[in-house]
């Protein structure tokens, strides 16, 4: 049993344990001041990153550099053109930026890349398409199709597609607009955008016979299915991925994409006569549709060419038209926009 003396003197040390406690973390935090004040950290200064600039350093006769512009930071590779103008998903801003305001639709100017109009994205857009009645979009955050007017942005025209929430694909031929989605197929009328096709509804042999001119861009000869893996190209049809290259009407094989050209690492765009694409080696080739055979090319400099990143992107885009082409590295966040020269002729 503890004497009185020794239990007055635990009560004692129970009363003051806290005070002491806080004398204790007053004196740690102080010194802890003291020390940082006498032996500051040495300041780390986050530099922001600036990307490799390339620029073209040869280039065929038939193309002369027009414009380019940096700092065009897209947000997902798409990239399409139609009646002097080329179109983007993205930000002329970096994403870092106090002043960023999100990713829009963007209108450039073909002839000098200034900005025509932007129109506000508020969904996930996953493809681009453009002709020169509309830009055709395929909105996958809320299942729409939708159309917007080429020189003001103004919606033309807005469909859901019921179960599609991610869109692969998106072409259109004449006034046929083809969507290839996570649930299946659909094919519109592009100028309305009524739905005449869906995943739950096929085609009847009415609008089969109607419309079968334009289904041979979509679908084999012997089968009325919608394909996915078909790039139409003018009197060509693109068989993907195995690259094959064939006759739009008869079905003969005319040359081999992968291996004339191997290293291609963007989209396909294409005029009546020329195929344009990108290459591994920082090149922008331009090879006969019928023949494979080069046409023109842009060499962009190699002692700055990086391969190393394939998710940046690099992106083609035809505008037949205007006869300009352009193109998207991803890597350097830049856009260049080159004239086709004797474009009657190539």
């Amino acid at each position: 049993m503890l004497r009185r003396s020794e239990q007055q003197l635990i009560n004692k040390v129970l009363r003051l344990w806290p005070v002491g406690l806080i004398l204790v973390c007053a004196t740690s935090f102080g010194l802890n001041i003291l020390l940082r004040r006498a032996f500051p950290e040495p300041e780390v200064l986050v530099q922001p990153t600036t990307p490799v600039l390339y620029r073209p350093v040869e280039r065929g006769k038939t193309l002369q550099e027009l414009w380019s512009r940096t700092n065009v930071f897209a947000d997902f590779g798409s990239l399409a053109a139609a009646r002097g103008k080329v179109f983007l998903v993205g930000s002329l801003v970096p994403p870092e930026a106090k002043n960023f305001k999100g990713f829009f639709i963007l209108a450039l100017d073909g002839a000098n890349g200034e900005v025509l109009w932007q129109a506000e994205k508020g969904h996930s857009i996953d493809t681009l398409y453009a002709t020169s009645s509309a830009l055709y979009v395929g909105a996958g955050g809320t299942g729409r199709a939708m159309a917007y007017a080429l020189d003001t942005g103004q919606i033309l025209w807005s469909v859901p597609l019921p179960g599609a929430r991610s869109f692969y694909r998106l072409r259109v031929v004449d006034n046929l607009m083809y969507i290839v989605a996570y649930n299946g197929s659909f094919l519109l009328r592009a100028d309305t955008g009524e739905v005449i096709h869906k995943p739950t509804k096929n085609l009847t042999t009415t609008t089969l016979q109607e419309l079968e001119p334009q289904l041979r861009a979509f679908t084999s000869p012997d089968s009325v299915s919608l394909d996915y893996f078909r790039e139409l190209v003018n009197g060509a049809i693109i068989l993907m991925p195995n690259g094959v290259v064939k006759d739009r009407q008869t079905g003969t094989k005319l040359w081999h994409l992968w291996e004339t050209q191997p290293d291609v690492v963007s989209n396909l765009a294409a005029t009546k006569t020329t195929l344009y694409l990108f290459t591994q080696e920082g090149q922008l080739v331009g090879r006969d549709v019928r023949s494979g055979e080069l046409v023109t090319w842009v060499q962009f400099e190699l002692e700055t060419w990086s391969t190393s990143d394939p998710s940046s992107g690099r992106y083609v885009a035809v505008d037949e038209e205007a006869g300009l082409l352009y193109v998207y590295l991803g890597n350097s966040q830049q856009l260049f926009a080159f004239k086709i020269i004797d474009y009657a002729d190539h």
